[in-house]
Protein backbone atom coordinates (compact mmCIF):
# COMPACT_ATOMS: atom_id res chain seq x y z
CA UNK A 1 0.00 0.00 0.00
CA UNK A 2 1.48 3.34 -0.43
CA UNK A 3 -0.01 6.77 0.64
CA UNK A 4 0.58 10.22 -2.40
CA UNK A 5 1.68 13.26 -1.21
CA UNK A 6 -2.00 14.49 -1.95
CA UNK A 7 -2.86 15.80 1.48
CA UNK A 8 -6.38 14.84 1.34
CA UNK A 9 -8.91 13.60 -1.39
CA UNK A 10 -11.26 16.43 -3.50
CA UNK A 11 -14.19 13.22 -3.80
CA UNK A 12 -14.75 9.86 -3.89
CA UNK A 13 -13.07 7.86 -6.46
CA UNK A 14 -11.77 4.36 -7.05
CA UNK A 15 -9.06 4.24 -10.00
CA UNK A 16 -7.78 1.02 -11.86
CA UNK A 17 -4.80 1.12 -13.74
CA UNK A 18 -2.45 -1.13 -15.68
CA UNK A 19 1.36 -0.25 -15.46
CA UNK A 20 3.34 -3.04 -17.39
CA UNK A 21 2.84 -6.54 -15.08
CA UNK A 22 1.40 -4.42 -12.13
CA UNK A 23 -2.17 -3.30 -11.78
CA UNK A 24 -2.77 -0.41 -8.95
CA UNK A 25 -6.25 0.57 -7.37
CA UNK A 26 -6.31 3.92 -6.43
CA UNK A 27 -8.81 4.94 -3.23
CA UNK A 28 -9.85 8.86 -2.83
CA UNK A 29 -11.95 9.66 -0.15
CA UNK A 30 -13.11 12.85 1.02
CA UNK A 31 -10.85 13.20 4.40
CA UNK A 32 -8.29 10.66 4.14
CA UNK A 33 -4.82 10.33 2.31
CA UNK A 34 -5.07 8.60 -1.48
CA UNK A 35 -3.99 4.96 -1.00
CA UNK A 36 -2.87 2.92 -3.54
CA UNK A 37 -2.77 -0.87 -3.35
CA UNK A 38 -0.69 -2.74 -6.24
CA UNK A 39 -1.58 -6.37 -7.33
CA UNK A 40 0.26 -8.45 -9.49
CA UNK A 41 -2.93 -10.29 -10.90
CA UNK A 42 -5.76 -8.23 -12.95
CA UNK A 43 -8.52 -10.31 -11.34
CA UNK A 44 -6.93 -9.44 -7.55
CA UNK A 45 -7.25 -5.98 -8.69
CA UNK A 46 -10.88 -5.89 -9.91
CA UNK A 47 -12.05 -7.49 -6.97
CA UNK A 48 -10.28 -4.69 -4.79
CA UNK A 49 -11.27 -2.39 -6.92
CA UNK A 50 -15.09 -3.62 -6.58
CA UNK A 51 -14.92 -4.02 -2.87
CA UNK A 52 -13.81 -0.01 -2.51
CA UNK A 53 -17.00 1.09 -4.90
CA UNK A 54 -19.29 -0.86 -3.06
CA UNK A 55 -17.68 0.53 -0.05
CA UNK A 56 -17.67 4.10 -1.25
CA UNK A 57 -20.13 4.49 -3.52
CA UNK A 58 -18.62 6.34 -6.20
CA UNK A 59 -20.56 7.01 -9.28
CA UNK A 60 -18.02 4.47 -11.08
CA UNK A 61 -14.79 3.01 -11.05
CA UNK A 62 -12.78 4.71 -13.47
CA UNK A 63 -10.06 2.10 -15.51
CA UNK A 64 -6.92 3.54 -16.42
Amino acid sequence: MHRLDHPVAPEKAVTLAEAGTEWHVMIEEPGHVTVVRSFNSEADAISYAEGQKIRLRPDNVTRI
